[in-house]
């Protein structure tokens, strides 16, 4: 799922990132070898050590994403312990969530999401694709909005049960072509994430603080002006303001994913299509052409059965309400859905 390029990283980083997210594929993919992840985690921390002498800053990013990656695999663990015991009334369910046809289709749209007040709605309205944010006590993005050649989400929560609840609506909706994370300077969390779920590489935006850069803007030191493309420009000088650039080369390092700036993304966005990248293959080649709930007999696929799960849950109680795709995401559970 992740392709590394060793002309931005030493060698003898690349197996420990890769070993990571090997290790959470077996925990959520079915993968045989998890029983061996404590064993392999200790031997990337051994060769962390080791690193931590060629490039310190390096050396604890790498460490503060395994440290992610252990937390993740505690909550895929307690996700996929939900689904040991037999599942009500399975046969019928099952039937039913196949009887839906749920064909598996791809967009040319790139994903944004991250953390409520994070910058994603101030990214948008620097590429000239949404409004100007404005101060409220209220969240910002308050449904999934797909637009032109995007794909707005809600302010979400930084876990594998909510990733896979997203996942459900893209089932039904499309999924996206390429992703880009909008966040602070602990990014790395989010990328082990998406990581963690199958989705690679993303593109990632290192945000500072937003309060300080719309104060900044009022008090007129930073002049921002329309662009020829409906896009807000900002001088070059005081884009430190707006991004985390020194986060952002030490990232760039590890080749975890594309850091860009909201004047550069649509050029990052043709360079990586032209390049093949696609951050969702890898979760695309696990779900097929068409959703097909797992049998008893099939042995089960933890991945799958957690969506089959899901979208059982997502049709019979918010699929018809007015902000259902909504509440679901920030409402349903994997404990509702095993218990329905």
């Amino acid at each position: 799922f992740v392709r590394m390029s060793a002309n931005e990283l030493s060698p003898k980083w690349i197996p420990v990132i890769e070993k990571a997210v090997d290790v959470l594929m077996g925990s959520l993919f079915g993968n045989k070898k998890d029983k061996h992840a404590e064993v392999e985690i200790q031997k990337m921390q051994a060769v962390l050590e080791d690193l931590k002498k060629q490039n310190k800053s390096q050396a604890e990013l790498i460490d503060r994403y395994l440290n992610e990656a252990k937390q993740a695999r505690k909550e895929i663990a307690r996700l996929n312990k939900l689904i040991e015991k037999p599942i009500q009334d399975r046969k019928k369910k099952v039937d039913f969530v196949n009887g839906l046809k749920l064909e598996i289709k791809n967009t040319e749209k790139t994903l944004l999401i991250g953390s409520k007040g994070k910058g994603k709605s101030t990214f948008l309205w620097l590429q000239g694709k949404g409004p100007k944010p404005e101060k409220s006590m209220k969240d910002g993005t308050t449904k999934l909005v797909y637009g032109d050649d995007f794909i707005d989400t809600v302010g979400i929560n930084w876990t594998v049960e909510s990733l896979l609840k997203l996942f459900v609506i893209f089932i039904y909706r499309g999924f996206p072509s390429d992703v880009l994370v909008v966040h602070n300077d602990r990014i790395v969390g989010p990328i082990q994430k998406l990581a963690a779920v199958g989705v690679a590489t993303p593109m990632a935006a290192i945000m500072r603080d937003m309060s300080l850069f719309y104060e900044l803007v009022e008090d007129g030191a930073i002049t921002i002006q329309e662009g020829k493309n409906g896009d807000i420009d900002i001088p070059e000088r005081k884009l430190k303001f707006l991004y985390n650039l020194d986060a952002a080369k030490e990232i760039s390092g590890l080749s975890l994913c594309k850091t860009v700036m909201h004047h550069n993304m649509d050029a990052a966005i043709e360079e990586r299509s032209n390049a093949k990248v696609a951050p969702f293959a890898g979760l695309l080649t696990v779900l097929g052409q068409r959703f097909t709930a797992p049998s008893e007999a099939d042995g089960l696929s933890p991945l799958k059965e957690h969506l089959f799960l899901l979208i059982h849950l997502f049709e019979k109680k918010y699929r018809e309400k007015k902000d259902g795709e909504l509440d679901c995401l920030n409402n349903a559970t994997l404990i509702e859905a095993v218990e329905m």
